[in-house]
Order: C-alpha cells, then structure tokens, then sequence
C-alpha cells in the first residue's frame, strides 16, 4: 500500500490501562509484530496496580507512556491521550480498549475509509466474540429508551456471508446508527473541533454513546460501522461497577437530551424488579446478587432523579446557553425555548433562572428543562427591576458550572441552526461581542423624531463613565445587546482584581452605571484576561417598532435575515417613545 507511510505518521493509538497490563502487553505487542510503528501508540495508566508494568514496557520499546495521578475514567483517561496526540501532529485517533483484538490490515481500512470521506467522521468495525468468531457482538447501537437495554445491531446473531449476505443486500458501511462501541472506533482531528471532547463525568459507560449522539445531530455529516471489518472482544462478567454506573449513565443521558426520560426510567425499574426473580440460564447470578443489582440501579435512579440542584449539570460544561426570565415574559420566552430546541444541532445545554416567587410556575410549565431561582445564583436586594436582571445574568460565574455562556434576553428567538462553533473561536476561547452600534445611530440619525432623543449621545455618554474607571480612551464599543458571549474567566478577574480590592459589588458598579455588557467588555480590554476575537452582533436587533417596519419595507424577510444572523431581537420596549434604546421595560 503506497499510503502505509501517510497512515502511520498521522494515526494515534490510543489504548487505557487500568490492571488490564496483560492485555495491553498482548494488543501491542501482536501490532508491532504486524508492522506498526512504535510511534503510533500512546498508553495512558489510570492510576492502576501495574502501572509500573506498563512503563517498564513502554520505557524498553520506546512508546508514549502517560502515568495519570488518579483514575478519571474512560473518557477522561482517553482525552489525556488524545491531547498528547495532537501536540505531537497526529490527525486521526484510534481508541482501543485493551480488550480488543485487531489486525493491521482491519486498521488501515478503517483510516482508509475515514480519510476518504469528507462527511464520515467517526468510525468503527464490526465486533464479534474473541472465541466465537463468526458471532456478532455489535454492528454500533440504537438508542431506544422504551427497553432496558439500547439495542446493538446484529448482537448475538451469526456472520451472514456469501451469498446470503449478498441477497439481503447488505452495506459494507452502515451508517444508520446513533454510536460506535467505545471499545474500538476510529475518528478525526476535526471532529473534535465540531462536537467537542467526551464528557468525563460519564466515568464509565455512555461516555462514547452521547459523543457519538451530538455528531448525529449534524445532517451533514456521518458515522459508521465498517461490517466487513473486524474487531474481537472477549465478553466477561457484568460486576457492581457496571450495574451502577450503566443505569445512572442511562438515566444521565436521556434526561440531558429529553429523550423518552420517564418512560425509559419505568422500564429500568419495572424490568429490573422482574430480573430479581427471574432465572434465565444456569449462569445467572444468585438471587441475592440479582437483589443487589436491583439496589445499585434504585441507587442510579434516585442520585439522578433527586439531584439537589434543580438544573441538571454535573460537571464544568465549556458553554451553555442562559435564560434571565420572568412570569410576564412567558410567551416571550416560550418562543425562544422552542426556537433553541429546534435550532441547537450541538444540543448546547440551556439554563433558565427565574424570580424565586415564579419558580413554581415555571417548573410546571417546563417540566423538562433546567431552571434555578436567581437567589441560588445570588443574594440580590436590587429593587430596579432592569438592574436587578442584569445583577443576576452577570453573577452566574458564581455557580461553578461552566467556562463560558451564552446570555440571551427573552424578547430574542433562533432562526436558523447554530452550534458551539457559532460562539466559540477554538475549543477554549469564546468570541466577543464587539461593534460600534453603526446600525442603529445611522437609522436613529433621521428617526429623533419618532424616538425623542438621540441614542448615540446615550451610548457614549455611558461608555465614558466606564472608560474612565478604566482608564481607556479612544473608539465607543458596544459589547452587546444580547446575546452576548461571556467567558466566566473575565468576570471572576474583574471581581478579584477590581472590585474586592476597591471594597465594592458588582451591585454598586451597576448602580453607577447599568451596563453590564459594558462593564465586561471594557474589563477584558484592560485585563485581556482571555485573547479578544470580535464578532458582531449574532442577532439582528430591532430596538423600536418603527426601525422594524423601515426594514421590511426594504424588502427584507427572515430567510433574508437569517444569511447573516442566527435571530431576532425585538426589544420588549420598542413601542416606548423616549425611553432609551438599551433600557428593558419592566
């Protein structure tokens, strides 16, 4: 193959030990007796017993070892890997459970047929039983939340070859999946880039399901297994760790993407209760054993079920999207929901705060969704309403959950798909909303009439009182309106590095000046707490009723709009002659 030496520069192996030095020993050293270089594999120890084994091993034969301080789990220990990787040059990814047994030749044809296609980003082989050769272990999976189990395609069938498989009109490569077996599956660099890493706080189980999940939301592009390749697993025995951390994962995944969650949550615990006193097959486990698994899945149900915040984030997300709402803005608010459901192809996860007094209200009206009162969020005593809000959407940092969000005001809605590449610049840097309102002040200029003031001498007049503190002069920048892109960095160092020192709250500052985007943005212009990559307005903003209808006289339609915008914003004050353009009415 004139291709072997593009193959083995780009292609990392990664394989994740933990007490498993044996099989590790076996996988690689049957590759490299097969041909392939030292330099393709990484191994990552997850704190194990025989962790000095394997660098001992890797140390003699010259291969990446990487000696992780704890045990973070599959994805955590994997990502360790992969980053290392990608520091060394390498493009395309092979994750390999020790477990597995593979050929070269089953490698070179999945890489073969991944860097063929621009649309494949994930694939895997056909996995069989390690001892029962032509017995089919998975084809990849369906997730199907009405069974206690997802189903793996073709599990426990035998190979159809031949004619056979000819006459059914089998594909080679199906990709009429929703995920690839963890265990052995092959992606690109770039995938990476466009659905982002695999959760670590999975631990164990589903980690692989749920990445794999956010690539099918993208109808553009695929994943795939590769049936007429092949990889061997040997089965073993289904212990504690297993009984929980399959069920709460289960639980976990289908309540983040709303996918059948209750029922799947009945069928969990109804079957499993039933599998206490069933008895299949000589092997099964006693009935105490069965008992006890039957315990650990109650164990999952109630951890998930009953987590003590009422949002459902469990580890620090990179962005979410955060909704500062309110009772009277229901319908409002209820058209953006249903817009980000429609629209968010990267199922970016969504954040709804609200008045304490309307908590109730609102976990009624959207049982699925993941609210928090303001006061969880922060203790507020502001009793102007506009500040208050804008208190509350600028204090989230407070809560831990996430490295950046995305702020939107209820009076917005999407209009076309948007993902994480939408708001981030690479994976760990946000863009920054940044302009100079051009827009506005140049429909405003003939418009004074039909608002009664002039909008520009507002904006810089406010803009000034925050330079100064700031010391910057030079150009009037906006950093909104909403949405607007924050990065919790550049709030807790404006908090740190402002306001504690100068004995102050972020409650006084907005006193003297209420405009939170301002304060953020000329903060991160003096700090650069994080580099600066501007991006003009992601909606397009309708300030006042009139600007609106002087628009769409032009000709201009939603479909005209969304070429250059993710949505709209008509500002819940639009109708108000004199009342300034940034103001919300409350």
């Amino acid at each position: 193959m004139d291709n072997l030496a593009t193959i083995w520069e780009d292609l990392a192996i990664i394989s994740l030990n933990y007490n498993s030095a044996k099989e590790v020993f076996r996988q690689v050293t049957h590759l490299r007796k097969e041909g392939i270089p030292n330099t393709c594999f990484y191994l990552i120890d997850n704190a194990s017993n025989d962790g000095k084994e394997i660098k001992e091993y890797c140390l003699e034969n010259k291969i990446k070892f990487i000696a992780n301080s704890i045990n973070g789990g599959y994805a955590q220990g994997n990502n360790i890997g992969i980053r290392k990787a990608i520091e060394e040059g390498k493009t395309i990814f092979l994750i390999l459970n020790p477990d597995i047994e593979i050929s070269k030749d089953s490698i070179e044809k999945l890489y073969n047929t991944l860097v063929s296609s621009a649309e494949l980003q994930i694939i895997g082989p056909r996995i069989c039983d390690k001892f029962k050769r032509n017995l089919i272990y998975s084809d990849g999976g369906i997730l199907t939340p009405n069974r206690l189990w997802d189903d793996h395609i073709n599990y426990n069938q035998i190979e159809k070859e031949g004619l056979e498989a000819e006459k059914e009109g089998l594909e080679a490569l199906n990709t009429n999946i929703d995920y690839i077996t963890g265990s052995v599956m092959m992606f690109k660099k770039n995938t990476l880039d466009i659905i982002g890493w695999m959760r670590e706080d999975f631990f164990m189980y589903y980690e692989e399901t749920e990445w794999c999940y956010r690539l099918r939301k993208h109808k553009n592009l695929k994943l795939g297994v590769l049936t007429d390749c092949k990889a061997y697993h040997q089965m073993s025995p289904k212990g504690d760790f297993y009984q929980y951390y399959i069920s709460r994962n289960r639980i976990l995944f289908f309540r983040m993407y709303h996918i059948g969650y209750h029922v799947m949550v009945k069928k969990t615990l109804t079957q499993s209760f039933k599998g206490i006193f069933s008895k299949k097959h000589n092997n099964s486990p006693s009935f105490f054993k069965r008992l006890y698994f039957f315990i650990l899945m109650l164990k999952a149900v109630y951890i998930w079920i009953n987590n003590k915040n009422q949002f459902f984030f469990i580890v620090m997300e990179k962005i979410v999207l955060f909704i500062k709402t309110y009772k009277k803005d229901y319908n409002r608010v209820s058209l953006l929901i249903d817009s980000i459901h429609r629209y968010n192809i990267d199922r970016i996860p969504l954040l709804i705060s609200v008045n304490d007094v309307d908590f109730n209200f609102f976990k009624t009206e959207f049982p699925n969704e993941n609210l928090v009162k303001d006061s969880e969020i922060v203790d507020c005593n502001e009793k102007d309403p506009w500040r208050y809000q804008q208190i509350i959407k600028s204090q989230l940092h407070k809560l831990d959950f996430c490295e950046n969000y995305v702020c939107i005001d209820s009076d917005s809605y999407f209009i076309r798909n948007f993902g994480v590449k939408d708001f981030m610049f690479d994976s760990e840097t946000p863009y920054t909303v940044m302009h100079q309102q051009k827009d506005l002040f140049s429909w405003s200029s003939i418009n004074k009439g039909t608002i009664g003031y002039n909008p520009k001498d507002e904006f810089e007049k406010d803009r000034a009182f925050i330079m100064d503190k700031f010391q910057r002069k030079g150009v009037f920048y906006d950093f909104g309106p909403s949405p607007v892109i924050w990065s919790n960095k550049v709030w807790k160092s404006l908090e740190v590095n402002y306001l504690t020192p100068n004995k102050i709250d972020f409650s006084t500052i907005i006193c003297q000046c209420p405009s939170e985007f301002s304060w953020y943005g000329e903060w991160l212009l003096k700090d650069k707490t994080i580099p600066i990559y501007p991006i003009e307005p992601l909606f397009k903003v309708f300030h006042y009723e009139k600007q609106y209808t002087d628009f769409m006289k032009q000709g201009h339609t939603e479909d005209s709009i969304k070429e250059n915008y993710l949505g709209i914003v008509k500002q819940s004050n639009w109708k108000l002659k004199g009342r300034k353009w940034y103001n919300k009415f409350f």
